[in-house]
């Protein structure tokens, strides 16, 4: 919810900037419901087909999806909407990073705590079998 909430704020804001037309919070809002719902949809469809290719490729196509929603919306010009869609993707990936390292507690591991190494045939050092001699 948080994050609904500042991403309607981003997209006033490029809206703002670029565009130089005033949009109102709860369409923002709205429009940013909207878009999240989808972007959500086309990034677990595409991350679970192509792994990490997947998620770049989604980024993509939600800031093509979002600027084309801009100039449908507002009736923009389509180069200066994808370059709202595209600022949008980038600042809602920095801002999302920020928030998780921010809200997420991530306790750090002491050297001691490490688990122990293994070798390829999956034994850990001191016990089982020592590994084949490639000698």
């Amino acid at each position: 919810m948080l994050m609904l909430l500042i991403d309607a704020v981003i997209l006033m804001g490029l809206i703002s900037a670029v565009q130089q037309m005033e949009m109102e919070f709860m369409p923002a809002m709205i429009f940013c419901l909207v878009a999240s719902i989808l972007s959500l949809i086309v990034a677990v469809l595409l991350i679970s087909a192509l792994g990490d290719w997947g998620l770049i490729l989604a980024a993509i196509i939600s800031a093509i999806r979002i600027g084309l929603g801009v100039s449908y919306v507002l009736g923009a010009e389509l180069k200066r909407s994808i370059l709202i869609g595209v600022l949008f993707i980038v600042i809602h990936v920095a801002v999302s990073m920020t928030l998780d390292a921010i809200f997420t507690r991530r306790e750090p591991v002491a050297c001691g705590d490490r688990a122990p190494a293994t070798y390829s045939t999956g034994v850990a050092p001191g016990g089982g079998t020592p590994p084949p001699d490639l000698t």
